[in-house]
């Protein structure tokens, strides 16, 4: 800040010098081409007025030039300081919301308290340190599910790539965490039943093996059959993308808990309205036979996984 403050004194200095010196370069030019020179005569008096006129009008621009370089070197002191305590705001939110996520004998908080410092940490623009700290705690089970999407949801809905991919990555690394006892399961309200192509390939992708290792986490005896339907509108939905690895990861993995689906009903609610399941399966076998058609744009390796996985254990298994 130091090193600041001495270049913003030497540039105004430098501008003040600069100014006089030119100024004082155009009255030497003046008095040497004889505009100041009075010999009686009503035209040498006319020039000579005109030009101390001019005379008065560049002093009168000096002076305006030190009023707008002194104005400017307070402002860039003001935006400086500004600068130091957005410095210490931010610095005292991530102390603040580290004490709240311990007791004060370092103990642990609720649920409920840890909730409120994430939420607290994103309103107060520490989106990314909160991520952060999301990542580190998800896989230790001391973050609420629900707190935990909340918190990716967010980062989701920022115009920040890199906050965009890690939240993404965050689901994808601890999907089945989202997975709740009672058989529902928590997702992003960004994303329900809809897609984000402003989020980046990487991203989307991340999210589509999120969708797919949800599903054999739980036995399936022990999913919600509304919740099991929502996450395959979800993956259906994702079958609309433009990347063409995502698009056919998504065709394999709805295809895969297609099966389970259409064992207890008859009409699906799509985002487009209720279609009957044979329709369904139709438009799936078709899809999946023009990717068979192109392998080199099939679906990645760790989705391909796990539809494996559906497939061969999954769906065959009771808890």
């Amino acid at each position: 800040m130091m090193v600041k403050a001495e270049n913003r004194k030497n540039w105004v200095i430098g501008t003040i010098a600069a100014t006089i010196i030119s100024i004082s370069a155009i009255l030497v030019f003046l008095w040497q081409i004889g505009l100041f020179d009075f010999s009686g005569s009503e035209a040498s008096a006319k020039v000579v007025a005109a030009t101390i006129a001019l005379v008065g009008s560049l002093l009168a621009s000096l002076f305006a030039i030190f009023g707008i370089l002194l104005k400017h070197s307070m402002d860039m002191r003001t935006a400086e300081l500004l600068e130091q305590e957005q410095k210490r705001l931010e610095i005292e939110t991530v102390i603040g919301g580290l004490r709240l996520l311990s007791t004060e004998d370092g103990g642990e908080v609720s649920d409920s308290q840890r909730a409120g410092a994430f939420l607290a940490l994103a309103r107060l623009g520490q989106l990314d340190f909160a991520l952060i700290l999301l990542a580190s705690m998800w896989p230790q089970k001391r973050v609420d599910a629900h707190a935990a999407v909340w918190l990716i949801n967010e980062g989701l809905r920022t115009k920040q790539q890199d906050l965009q991919d890690r939240a993404a990555g965050i689901m994808r690394d601890n999907a089945p965490l989202a997975t709740l006892e009672n058989g529902h399961y928590c997702w992003p309200d960004s994303l329900d039943w809809k897609i984000n192509p402003d989020l980046s390939v990487d991203a989307r992708e991340a999210l589509l093996q999120s969708l797919v290792s949800m599903v054999p986490s739980r036995p399936r005896d022990k999913w919600d059959r509304e919740s099991l339907v929502g996450l395959f509108v979800n993956l259906y939905v994702t079958i609309g993308d433009e990347d063409p690895g995502v698009r056919a990861g998504a065709v394999r993995a709805a295809n895969a808990v297609f099966v389970e689906v259409s064992r207890h009903c008859d009409w699906v609610a799509l985002p487009s309205g209720f279609a009957e399941v044979k329709d369904i399966k139709n438009e799936l076998v078709s899809a999946i036979e023009q990717i068979d058609q192109d392998p080199d744009n099939d679906a990645t390796v760790i989705v391909l996984e796990y539809v494996q996985k559906i497939e061969d254990e999954w769906l065959k298994k009771l808890s």
